[in-house]
Parts: structure tokens; C-alpha cells; sequence
């Protein structure tokens, strides 16, 4: 028991410092319900404009959720189905207008109890056009999770990616969970997306003119 609760705060510190790194706010964050016995896809904090959408689907679905870092989490009890179509995934999407240096992070679990084994890779992809217009790196085909009953921490840094920067539409898919064809569930919790805001004019000119005051006084 001990050793779960210090597993579950270990991954929700590392959640709480990837998103408060380098002036990070929180732009949508979802914990799924606080209580024990309450679940919710409905966003639990939002600082953009309209309202951000999650889409939990496919694959043996948890209507209810199940125990998660800080009440319940999302979960499949089995992400495998007969046809790949009904595959688990999972997609969000958001008003990134005005923000930049933009983060996916979340914790997870895989199971892995006897012959119940959960997944031990995921592809991402993310979309700023039509839907259904995804685009991935080659290095973010089956990134590696971890398959051992214990609480991990995902994270996906798209501050690289420009193109992802002040999109009125931008959506991440999380799919193609690979479990070598056996059941096992997934569960995730303490979804965040996270960024920077971009500065307005104003204000950069404000510091463009602190700079050269500061240059002359040093003369």
C-alpha cells in the first residue's frame, strides 16, 4: 500500500514540475473525478478560448473508470479488439491561440497481473488542419511504456514543433496501444496540456525598448 501511494505522488510531482518548467501554465487539465466513485470526461480546468474536448473511445472501455492518482482515472480493461477500427485511443483537442512551447503529460499504469497484460507501446500524432489530418515524427511511432502495475508518467514536448504555436485547432491522438494481442488494461489520469503564452506586441516592444535603455545607461 505504501509503496503505491509514494508510486502515485512520485508521478503526480513529476506531472505538477513538467508542467511549471520554464513559465508553463496549464491550458486544460483533466483528473477525471476527485471522488472514488465518480467519473467525468468533462474538463477539470481550462485557460483557452472555447471549450477543450476530450474523446475517450474504443477498445473495452470502462464506463466507470477506475482508482487513479487523485480519484478516478480513465481506463480500458482490455485495449485489444477483434478489429483493429475498435482499437483503444484516445484524442483531445484545444484552442492553442496566444500559447506556444506546447506539453501533453499524463500518468499511467499498464497491467501487467498474470495473464492479463496491458500495453507496452503507443504511437502519437498531432493535427492543426481538417480532422482526421494527422502528422507524427518517426521517433513518436510505439513509444515505449511501461508494463508493471506501477504508475509512470507520460510526457510529449512539442516545443520543437512551431508549426503546433497559436493554432485556433489543434488536436493529439494517442493510439495503436500494442499488447502483443493479449487483455490487459490501461489506465491514465491527471491529463495536462500545458504551454507558454505568447507575448503580446505591446509587450515585447516594451522590452525591446527596456534593452536599449539598458544598453545606453551601461555607456
Amino acid at each position: 500500500m505504501k509503496k503505491g501511494l509514494f508510486c502515485k505522488l512520485t508521478v503526480l510531482i513529476s506531472i505538477i514540475f513538467c508542467c511549471g518548467s520554464a513559465n508553463s501554465e496549464i491550458m486544460a487539465y483533466w483528473n477525471f473525478g476527485s471522488g472514488a466513485s465518480t467519473y467525468t470526461e468533462t474538463v477539470t480546468t481550462d485557460n483557452v478560448s472555447g471549450s477543450p474536448a476530450l474523446y475517450v473511445l474504443g477498445g473495452d472501455k470502462d464506463l466507470d473508470g477506475k482508482d487513479g492518482l487523485t480519484g478516478q482515472g480513465a481506463a480500458w480493461d482490455d485495449v485489444s479488439r477483434a478489429s483493429p477500427t475498435l482499437d483503444a485511443y484516445f484524442a483531445v483537442e484545444v484552442n492553442a491561440t496566444g500559447w506556444q512551447n506546447i506539453q501533453v503529460s499524463f500518468g499511467y499504469m499498464s497491467d501487467n497481473s498474470g495473464a492479463n497484460l496491458g500495453p507496452t507501446s503507443v504511437d502519437f500524432q498531432y493535427s492543426t488542419g481538417p480532422v482526421g489530418y494527422w502528422q507524427r515524427l518517426d521517433s513518436w511511432n510505439n513509444i515505449a511504456l511501461i508494463r508493471d502495475d506501477n504508475w509512470h508518467t507520460f510526457t510529449m514536448n512539442l516545443s520543437a514543433i512551431a508549426v503546433v504555436n497559436d493554432q485556433a485547432i489543434l488536436e493529439f491522438l494517442l493510439d495503436d496501444f500494442d499488447q502483443d494481442d493479449l487483455d490487459g488494461a490501461f489506465t491514465f489520469d491527471n491529463l495536462v496540456i500545458s504551454g507558454t503564452p505568447i507575448p503580446e506586441p505591446a509587450t515585447m516592444l516594451l522590452f525591446g525598448l527596456g534593452g536599449v535603455l539598458l544598453r545606453r545607461s551601461k555607456r
